[in-house]
């Protein structure tokens, strides 16, 4: 994580949260709020963990 390089995005949910929000009826910009972990070599990067969770409750 601390030098990510090529493999940035693909640590974690990037643009599919947009979409998982979507489909779940949540706002995308709540969810970009509290669980956006990581921003890496350009790329928004969040927990799969956290962002699964939050929208399955």
């Amino acid at each position: 994580m601390l030098d990510p390089k090529i493999l940035a995005k693909y640590t974690g949910f990037t643009e599919e949260v947009y979409r998982l929000c979507c489909k779940y009826d949540c706002d995308f910009n709540e969810v970009k709020h509290w669980y956006e972990g990581y921003f890496l070599q350009g790329f928004h990067i969040y927990n799969p963990e956290a962002v699964i969770n939050v929208l399955i409750h």
